[in-house]
């Protein structure tokens, strides 16, 4: 089947953002406008997959004529700032405007098969880019602009009670803003190199997860007790960098190293 769609949307912005500047409650709403084209195919033998194109204008967002680089909504998100003492969520420049605009373009695939009634598996890829244009005119990549993300997931049942399954998740790094390394010297403290705004990026992404789980049945209700181990490969992926002040370089702030987590989850 052949599928095609096309939507407008408006949006209030963020409410910490409406919260600490009361400039921003007089903007008028974000919009979007969404053009989708897709197809599926599903078949006899439990097979499902599906391809889909996508284009997404963005208008009205915030942005500043105090910071004309910065896409406010995308400030929160930025974990660069975090390494300049910004306070993430908590402030805003001055002199915000509804002028922004970026795009968002990319292409998806999803591929679903049950290979017997007690394996299946899933795979989904995607590219895409997602920019914005600053007020200086330049087009920039926006702080999610991560390019690439690939997941497959597997499950497994060897009987009525028992479930195996495991997440493969391998993801693009996101842009950054690097540190001046000369300004950060001369002022004892970290220093943003604003001419390479969001220049940078942050290494791949990678994580396996495994889970097992078993059902129980209590009041005719169902218990699941599971383990899972997270990043059982024990990939050191970047959440960010911070600055040494003792010895002036820049060092990787790591996720989460391997990670076992035992539950209980009850069904209502």
């Amino acid at each position: 089947s052949l599928n095609a769609g096309m939507g407008v949307f408006r949006q209030t912005l963020p409410m910490n953002m409406l919260a600490y500047s009361p400039q921003a409650v007089e903007l008028e709403p974000m919009r979007a406008t969404h053009l989708v084209l897709g197809i599926d195919h599903v078949s006899h033998s439990g097979t499902q997959w599906s391809l889909e194109v996508y284009a997404k204008e963005y208008a009205s967002l915030p942005i500043s004529r105090d910071a004309p680089k910065n896409l406010l909504t995308d400030l929160f998100l930025d974990r660069s700032l975090e390494s300049d003492g910004t306070i993430i969520g908590y402030w805003l420049p001055s002199g915000i405007l509804a002028a922004g605009t970026a795009y968002s373009r990319g292409i998806e695939f999803m591929h679903q098969k049950h290979w017997s009634s007690k394996f299946f598996t899933l795979v989904t890829a995607s590219y895409f880019r997602s920019r914005f244009t600053d007020l200086y005119g330049v087009d920039r990549d926006r702080v999610f602009d991560s390019r690439y993300i690939f997941n497959f997931v597997a499950k497994y049942r060897p009987g009525s009670f028992w479930e195996l399954s495991g997440a493969l998740i391998v993801r693009g790094g996101g842009p950054y803003t690097p540190f001046d390394w000369y300004g950060s010297r001369q002022a004892q403290r970290c220093v943003l190199d604003e001419s390479n705004y969001l220049t940078g990026r942050y290494p791949g992404y990678s994580c396996l997860n495994l889970r097992i789980s078993r059902a129980h049945f209590l009041n005719n209700r169902n218990v699941f007790v599971y383990l899972d181990i997270l990043n059982v490969l024990n990939h050191d992926n970047v959440a960010g960098y911070e600055w040494d002040y003792r010895n002036i370089v820049s060092d990787p702030r790591h996720q989460l190293a391997v990670l076992p987590v035992l539950g209980i989850m009850y069904r209502f």
